[in-house]
């Protein structure tokens, strides 16, 4: 498994998950998000020989659960905070170890909307399946966001998206947040959303299931 670093836009995105607060926020979310994590890779699938981009890796547990369910030929993450590189970095290095994980592992320090196409490797893209786990309600701007993401995805590539609801309320109320979302990515090309919400063990969430069907549109 190889491991490497790129450079991206810094946006509210890293507001508070840089500096002591990051660090502290690397081990709450690591602790508390394990079963949103787990959650999102029952939904995903994932398959051996797939290329898969995590959105907003955190702490890396998602990555490391995705390493152990399955061999991927490759996982990108992405993640504009330098305190999650670093911890994902340690955890993945302990990952390597335990799992003898043979996919090469690429972390970007990047949002989404931000993701260039020359810092990713050949072969790394498109990628069959994309994850993101508490982080869908930074993609900002959302429009572009979505745009980027299908434009990277192969089409009939899988989307799950896991969010808390207060994340999401702090920004819109939970139903007109769907209608944006979805409208957002029929635009880019996805198809209609399935929603669900459920309980976890820090509080309720919302999950998102789509596919990307034509090339996007914006």
């Amino acid at each position: 498994m190889a491991a490497a670093e790129g450079t991206g836009a810094r946006t509210e995105a890293t507001t508070g998950f840089d500096g002591a607060a990051g660090r502290v926020a690397a081990s709450v979310m690591a602790r508390l998000n394990r079963d949103m994590e787990e959650a999102a890779l029952d939904l995903l699938v994932p398959r051996h020989g797939q290329r898969i981009l995590v959105i907003g890796f955190g702490a890396g547990v998602g990555i490391e659960m995705l390493l152990a369910r399955c061999e991927p030929a490759s996982v990108t993450g992405i993640d504009p905070s330098t305190v999650m590189m670093a911890a994902t970095r340690r955890r993945l290095a302990r990952d390597l170890v335990r799992h003898q994980a043979s996919a090469r592992v690429t972390l970007i320090a990047t949002t989404l909307d931000a993701l260039a196409l020359d810092s990713l490797a050949p072969g790394e893209y498109p990628f069959d399946a994309a994850v993101a786990v508490n982080s869908h309600q930074l993609w900002q701007p959302h429009d572009v966001s979505a745009g980027v993401l299908a434009s990277v995805l192969e089409r009939g590539g899988r989307l799950v998206t896991v969010t808390h609801d207060w994340a999401i309320e702090k920004r819109l109320p939970l139903e007109q947040w769907h209608e944006r979302v979805a409208a957002d990515l029929k635009a880019a090309g996805f198809a209609e959303p399935t929603w669900d919400r459920r309980r976890y063990r820090s509080g309720s969430g919302t999950s998102l299931i789509t596919t990307r069907e034509d090339r996007p549109t914006v």
